[in-house]
C-alpha cells in the first residue's frame, strides 16, 4: 500500500499530522472556487440549509469524544444500502486495494455491495468486518444518513477526526480510500459495487510459477480460474445493473512481468506473457459485451482503466504492452496530464503541447487525457482545482496523495463522462463517448477548472 511519506511518519508517531502541508499555488484560487458567490453558498446548496449547524455538531462531537484514552473498540460488520432508482446508468464496480471499512461507513448508502476474490478466482459477496471506536463509527454514520449528499470539500474536518480517532483506525490511506470518495464525491447520484482485490490478485505465485515450465496442468487451472472470475464478475454485474467498471492500477502489461520476479530467476517468455494477456483481454471483451439498463434503456458496460507510462513512445504494436496498448471497445484509456500554467479550453485540446515526458509517451495507447491540476508526477504543488487527497471522504488533507497520477485521473475520466452523459439525456453512450474520443490525436480535457463534474450542476 502506497501513502505519502508525511501521512506514513504521522502513522509511525513521528511527525504532527498538521505538519502535512503541501504547498498550493493562488493564482488560480478565485477562478477556481464554485460559482455561487462564496463556498458556504455552495455548501448549503448542495447539502441543505441546516448544513453548518450539522457541520458544527459534527465538530463539537469530535473535539468532545473521550477516545481514544478512553474508549474500547468494538467489533462492527458492514451492511451496504439498497439500489436506488435514480443511480440506473450510475452505478460502478469498484476494482481497487485499500479500501476499509471506515470508508465504506461513510459511504454506506452509496455502496450496493461489496465483495472478496476467492482462491477459485471468483469474486463473492461478503461481509466485512473491522474494529472501530464507536464515537469514531458515530460520526461517518451520521454523515451517510444525512438525508442530503454532502461533498467531502464542505464537511472539511478530515483533519480534527483524524487527528482524534487515526490512531484507533484500522486503515487511514490507500488507493482505493481516495479513489472510492473521488467517485462518489463527483457523482452524486452514483452507486457502488466494491472489491478491496485487484483483478492482478488471480496471478499469485502458487498459480503462475508453474506456467514457468510451460505445465499443462497449471494452464488449465489458469484457464478455469479466469473462467470463474468471468462468469462472478458478469453475474455481479447483471445482478446490481452494474454500468462501469473502474480499474486504477494493479494489472498491466509491467505489473504482469514484475509478478513472475517471485518465482526466482527464471523469466517468463514472450509466449507466455502473451498467452496470459489475453486471458485477460478475452475477460474485458466478455465483461463489455454486456448490456445494462439505464434510465434510457440498456446500454453498454463500459471498462475505465488507467492508461500506460513509459519511457518512451508507446505504438499500438508494442510488444512490451500487449495488453495495455490493445483495442478492446468499450475499454476506455485515462492518462493524467500534469498542469504547467497552459489552460485547456472547456471542449477539451489536442494531446501534445504540455505533456510530460512519461504522459505523452502512453498517446498512442490513450484514449484521452485527464489534467489533475498538479505541476508534476507526486509534485505538491498545485493550483486550487486539483484531484484532492480526501481520505474516508471526510476533506481533503493539505498534502497531495495521489496527484498527476493516471490511477487518480481515472475516476476523473469516468465523472467526466458521466457529466457528458448528463448533458445529453438523449445520447446512447456510444455517441457520447465517440464525441470524446473519436479523435485523431487524444484530446486534453480539464473538468476541474471549468467545473464539468455533476457535483457543481446539483
Amino acid at each position: 500500500m502506497r501513502v505519502t511519506a508525511c501521512f506514513g511518519l504521522w502513522i509511525m508517531g513521528l511527525l504532527p499530522l498538521s505538519g502535512c502541508a503541501g504547498k498550493s499555488g493562488p493564482d488560480h484560487a478565485s477562478r477556481d472556487k464554485p460559482k455561487d458567490t462564496s463556498a458556504a453558498d455552495f455548501c448549503m446548496r448542495v447539502a441543505g440549509e441546516d448544513f453548518p449547524a450539522f457541520k458544527q455538531n459534527l465538530l463539537q462531537r469530535i473535539a468532545s469524544s473521550s477516545c481514544p484514552a478512553d474508549c474500547p473498540l468494538n467489533e462492527k460488520e458492514f451492511h451496504p444500502g439498497s439500489p436506488r432508482e435514480d443511480s440506473l446508468g450510475q452505478r460502478i464496480l469498484l476494482i481497487d486495494d485499500a479500501v476499509e471499512l471506515p470508508a465504506l461507513t461513510r459511504y454506506r448508502s452509496r455502496t450496493i455491495a461489496n465483495v472478496r476474490l476467492q482462491g477459485s478466482g471468483r469474486y463473492v459477496e461478503t461481509v466485512w468486518k473491522t474494529s472501530i471506536n464507536p464515537d469514531a463509527l458515530a460520526i461517518l454514520e451520521t454523515i451517510n444518513n444525512h438525508e442530503r449528499f454532502i461533498p467531502m470539500t464542505c464537511l472539511d474536518m478530515a483533519m480534527p477526526y483524524l487527528e482524534r480517532f487515526g490512531a484507533q483506525l484500522p486503515q487511514l490511506a490507500g488507493h482505493g480510500m481516495d479513489i472510492l470518495p473521488s467517485l462518489a464525491d463527483a457523482n452524486p447520484k452514483a452507486q457502488f459495487v466494491v472489491s478491496e482485490d485487484q483483478l492482478s490478485d488471480i496471478l499469485s505465485q502458487e498459480r503462475i510459477c508453474p506456467l514457468l515450465n510451460n505445465e499443462e496442468a497449471a494452464w488449465s487451472n489458469l484457464e478455469q480460474t479466469m473462467h470463474e472470475t468471468r462468469d462472478s464478475l458478469v453475474t455481479l454485474i447483471r445482478k446490481y445493473a452494474i454500468n462501469y467498471v473502474h480499474l486504477s492500477w494493479g494489472l498491466e502489461d509491467k505489473g504482469l512481468r514484475e509478478r513472475f520476479q517471485s518465482c526466482g530467476k527464471k523469466q517468463p517468455s514472450a509466449e507466455t506473457v502473451e498467452r496470459i494477456l489475453n486471458l485477460f483481454g478475452n475477460l474485458f471483451q466478455n465483461i463489455t459485451h454486456v448490456q445494462s439498463p439505464t434510465e434510457r434503456g440498456l446500454q453498454p458496460v463500459y471498462i475505465f482503466q488507467a492508461a500506460p507510462s513509459a519511457t518512451y513512445p508507446l505504438t499500438r504494436d508494442d510488444q512490451l504492452y500487449s495488453l495495455d496498448c490493445r483495442s478492446i471497445p468499450g475499454r476506455i484509456r485515462v492518462t493524467a496530464a500534469s498542469y504547467h500554467g497552459f489552460d485547456v479550453p472547456g471542449e477539451g485540446g489536442p494531446a501534445p503541447f504540455a505533456l510530460a515526458s512519461h504522459e505523452a509517451n502512453g498517446k498512442a495507447c490513450t484514449d484521452f487525457y485527464v489534467v489533475t491540476g498538479y505541476k508534476g508526477l507526486f509534485d505538491p504543488e498545485a493550483r486550487a482545482a486539483r484531484i484532492p487527497s480526501g481520505p474516508l471522504g471526510l476533506g481533503h488533507l493539505p498534502s497531495p496523495s495521489w496527484p498527476s497520477a493516471s490511477s487518480f485521473a481515472n475516476p476523473l475520466g469516468l465523472s467526466f463522462f458521466l457529466y457528458e452523459r448528463q448533458k445529453a439525456p438523449q445520447s446512447r453512450h456510444d455517441e457520447i463517448l465517440k464525441a470524446l474520443i473519436n479523435k485523431s490525436s487524444p484530446q486534453v480535457y480539464d473538468p476541474l477548472l471549468h467545473q464539468q463534474l455533476q457535483i457543481f450542476k446539483e
